[in-house]
């Protein structure tokens, strides 16, 4: 398996375990990970076996821009790991990004040392910290960072290393699910196997700006259409969990959402 593989399994387990954490009505069954075409995860129930698909929402961004999220989020934790290893005290580290230079697994560890190195030459001063960049021009030609800000932590609490940007956040609206349901629905005529029920997860609020969203109160309300038995929303961050209310898809009828 290669590695981006087993990283997708991973995140994939993370995400069920989340959504098995919020939801109640998910059964406490023994669980496999298949590969394609079968469902991301299948519990073996005694009624019968269910086929989960997990699938994130970006109403904020689309997949570029989640690809490049993510390897930032790599970065971070590579930096930060780098500087707990080296014995330095402990602190809160907020950052700016520029598009250039690219990252990526072949500078990694590089970019992820000279962040580390960075955060390490500027230590905190006072409550408010230290802040280096003015947020326009890179930092270093070799890092893509215009703006730092290192803050002390306690010893004892989470050393948190994250984005400092501001972002704007999208309204997810009864459309934009139901495009994203028939757009998942591709996959059940791909099922090799047969499940008793399959279920569909749609899962906001990953990590990056590009996975938030606001729910409207109008997706609760409304009813869906789905060859799907059942479709949940989650919110990954928060822990919260809805599902949606739906009704059989037509064969040949018009695709809307009927509040």
């Amino acid at each position: 398996m290669t590695e981006s593989r087993a990283r997708q399994k991973r995140d994939e387990l993370l995400q069920y375990e989340r959504f098995a954490a919020a939801c109640t009505s998910v059964p406490t069954c023994p669980l496999q990970q298949p590969n394609e075409p079968e469902p991301d995860i299948v519990l073996d129930c005694p009624g019968g076996r269910v086929g989960v698909e997990l699938t994130e929402l970006q109403p904020s961004g689309d997949r570029v821009k989640r690809g490049r999220e993510r390897e930032q989020a790599m970065l971070l934790d590579h930096a930060k790991r780098l500087y707990e290893r080296a014995g330095h005290p402990p602190v809160h580290v907020s950052v700016a990004w520029s598009v250039e230079p690219p990252m990526g697994k072949r500078v990694r560890a590089q970019q992820a040392h000279v962040l580390s190195e960075l955060v390490a030459n500027h230590p905190p001063m006072g409550i408010w910290g230290t802040e280096v960049g003015s947020g326009y021009d890179r930092i270093r030609e070799d890092l893509p960072v215009v703006y730092l800000r290192v803050w002390p932590a306690q010893p004892h609490n989470d050393r948190e290393w994250r984005e400092s940007e501001f972002h704007q956040v999208e309204p997810v609206a009864p459309g934009d699910l139901q495009a994203r349901i028939e757009l998942e629905e591709t996959k059940l005529t791909r099922y090799r196997e047969t499940y008793t029920s399959r279920w569909l997860v749609i899962i906001t609020h990953v990590e990056g700006p590009s996975t938030w969203g606001v729910i409207l109160d109008e997706v609760w309300q409304s009813t869906f259409e789905s060859h799907y038995d059942r479709v949940f929303l989650l919110d990954f961050i928060r822990g919260r969990c809805g599902e949606l209310r739906l009704r059989p898809r037509n064969e040949g009828a018009a695709r809307r959402v009927a509040s």
